[in-house]
């Protein structure tokens, strides 16, 4: 495998270490740091990006936390971030964030499952290596025509 360069300027100061402890791939919550900083940076410039938002479903908790979030309708599986409006014939956008050394199989059963059934109902749906790619892909999406009101 070929060392990769990171531009760590995008994740923080705060997340330095997190990058170096993870070796020379960010972890994926820095990743997603990473996406919703560039989502705020470029709020200003495309005001419908205020609308993009994280889904809480994932990491550790107490077996209690995750007993109460589950009666409060959490489902395993449900990608990370959505972006719930229409655009090129899609119903909406959602995304999947993995470490930038992802691979399919990383994906858990109930992930896929929910990038199928979201996809199957109309809507943009995917997996993404890195933070980078992920706002990329929304960027792309969000250049699609907007779907009338």
């Amino acid at each position: 495998m070929r060392d990769r360069v990171i531009d760590t300027s995008m994740y923080g100061p705060q997340n330095a270490t997190k990058i170096a402890v993870a070796g020379s791939f960010p972890l994926e919550e820095a990743e997603q740091r990473a996406f919703f900083r560039l989502v705020r940076e470029r709020e200003q410039e495309i005001p419908d990006l205020r609308f993009v938002f994280a889904v809480p479903n994932g990491g550790g908790r107490s077996k209690a936390e995750a007993g109460a979030l589950k009666a409060q309708g959490v489902r395993r599986g449900v990608p990370d971030v959505c972006f719930p409006f229409p655009r090129g014939g899609y119903a909406g956008w959602w995304g999947e964030l993995k470490r930038q050394n992802g691979v399919p199989s990383d994906l858990s059963e109930e992930q896929a499952q929910w990038l199928l059934w979201l996809r199957e109902q109309g809507h943009r749906a995917g997996w993404h290596k890195g933070g980078l790619a992920m706002f990329a892909d929304l960027m792309e999406y969000l250049a699609l025509p907007e779907a009338r009101r």
